[in-house]
Formats: C-alpha cells, structure tokens, sequence
C-alpha cells in the first residue's frame, strides 16, 4: 500500500491523489525506472496519471471524491543464451481521495447523537496474468505473470484484497492463483449527527512480469538455444472503484434514522456515485493480453 503524506492536516477539508511507480530491468540490457511519484490537489479536483516505461510497463487512473480510478500493465519476455538470462518488469499505481461529509437528522432533536453510518463500495474491473514457454531444451527456467490489488478505507476493516498469479518454475508445477476483488464492499462506521467526518479510500494495484533461463541452460553440449519464456500481469480498475451510496443511518438500538448529507466536496454521498466510462484502457488492455498470448504462442 502507498503512503499518502500530503493534506491530512485538519485544515484540509478534500483532496485527491494517484500514484505511480514503474520498473523494468534485464541482466543483459539493464534497468530503468520512474521512481514513486504522487500528483495530488489539495482541494479534490480531479488528478490523473498515464505513465508508460519500456514499452513493458504502463500505469493510468485518476481520482476524484468518490471515485477511483487505477490500470497497470507489465510484461517480459527472454531468449535463452549460454550465459542465462533474466527479466524482471514491475508497475505500482494507486488512486486515492480524502472529503469530508456532515449527517443531518430530519428530526432535529437527535443532533449530537452517535450513529452508524452504512454504504458500499462498487467495483468493477479486472486481473490476468499470463506465461508462456516455447523450444525450452531445459528443465529450468522461471516464468511468472503476477497481480495484486486491494481496497482500503473508512468502515473497512484492513484491507479488501485480490491477486492473479499464473506461472512457473521448472521443473516444479505451474502454479494458479485467481482471487478477483468483490464487486460489492460493505463499509461501516461510526459518526455524531451534525458533526464533521472524514471519509478516506483507497485503490491499489501492483503487477509485475517475470521470466529466466538459468546459467548454462543451453550452448554447447546442452542443446541449442533459442527458447522464449514471455509472462504479463495486467490489472486494469479504471472503470472503477466508486461510493455506492449509504444504504442505512442506524441508532444505537439498529432503529434507521432519516437523514441528508452533505460533503466538503459537493459529492452527494447518499447515492452512488456514477463514474464516467473508461472503456478505451479496458479495451487497450484486453487487446494487449490477447495480441501477446497469439504472438508468444506463434513464437
């Protein structure tokens, strides 16, 4: 998870964050990266970020109260030398926003009281990882295509979390993971009617590729070289992770309480909030995994 060390003072009533840290490095070509960088606004306006490295890494999302918006992509692919070869490629992005809501009861006489306050987070997106091997004269390689995301936030007890990993090391069996996020995350939490609040989520998502053939694995007196190991992690939740509204305002006895809320933002937080459509980076996505599984499995 991602550190936000920005506008959490008092004096900040709303503000947004995303963040983006992407890797790429080969025992051959070398490294490369674009360190962990923040684009915040401390009034919560909307901050976006699309980051490209390598051509193997790519992260894009943006966050606005209410709604979160975050993709990563990551991919890697050897051939085997006589001197082994490795590849290791990873991206970090994460979207982030902080408001801050005031209940007020239709019965005025309640103000003051404790309440709990009931909504859900939607969620919408998706995880792949993919590897591939190709002519592997030996046993021993390493081939992973790994994903990891996770939600976090006010009324969520730690963290809600997902991952896709898909790989192999040889010659041991390939191993399959696959834990989608919910499409539906409860929050619950507690407030004092005609109070202030303070509402924080968070999106996360890491991927990463990995692929090697050992020292010695092919050349002279072990069998020709020419092997392709080729793995990608995708993650893409920029269609989204949005308020899904408060379901309930309960007393301490669970008696519902009529209610209207306002935020510092203007959000209206007793309904869902609706995300604008992001269909291009799912679509981008969706043909990058399918383009490169059709490639690598042709060689």
């Amino acid at each position: 998870m991602v550190s936000i060390q920005m506008m959490q003072s008092a004096q900040a009533a709303t503000w947004t964050d995303v963040y983006y840290e992407l890797n790429v490095s080969n025992s051959q070509t070398g490294s490369a990266s674009i360190g962990g960088t923040h684009v915040q606004d401390p009034a919560g306006a909307l901050v976006s970020m699309n980051e490209t490295l390598g051509g193997q890494t790519a992260v894009w999302g943006s966050a606005l109260p209410g709604l979160l918006k975050t993709g990563v992509w990551s991919s890697a692919s050897v051939v085997s030398q006589p001197s082994g070869i490795s590849e290791n490629n990873s991206v970090h992005g994460a979207a982030s926003f902080f408001d801050q809501i005031t209940i007020l009861p239709v019965d005025t006489s309640l103000l003051g009281q404790t309440v709990t306050i009931n909504g859900r987070l939607l969620v919408s997106g998706s995880m792949v990882s993919l590897w591939h091997l190709q002519d592997a004269n030996s046993l021993y390689y390493d081939i992973f295509g790994r994903v990891a995301a996770s939600v976090g936030g006010t009324g969520i007890s730690g963290f809600v979390t997902g991952r896709e990993i898909h790989g192999r090391s040889g010659p041991y069996p390939e191993v399959s993971i696959s834990e989608p996020l919910p499409l539906v995350i409860p929050v619950s939490f507690s407030a004092s009617l005609g109070g202030v609040t303070g509402i924080q989520y968070n999106l996360d998502l890491q991927a990463s590729a990995s692929a090697a053939f050992g020292f010695r694995e092919c050349g002279a007196g072990w069998g020709a070289c020419g092997a392709i190991a080729s793995a990608v992690g995708s993650g893409d939740y920029s269609n989204t992770v949005a308020w899904g509204g408060i379901t309930s305002v309960t007393d301490a006895n669970g008696n519902p309480i009529a209610f209207s809320v306002s935020s510092s933002s203007g959000v209206d937080y007793s309904v869902a909030v609706v995300p604008v459509p992001a269909t291009l980076p799912l679509l981008l996505t969706a043909l990058g995994s399918i383009g490169w599984w059709r490639r690598a499995r042709r060689g």
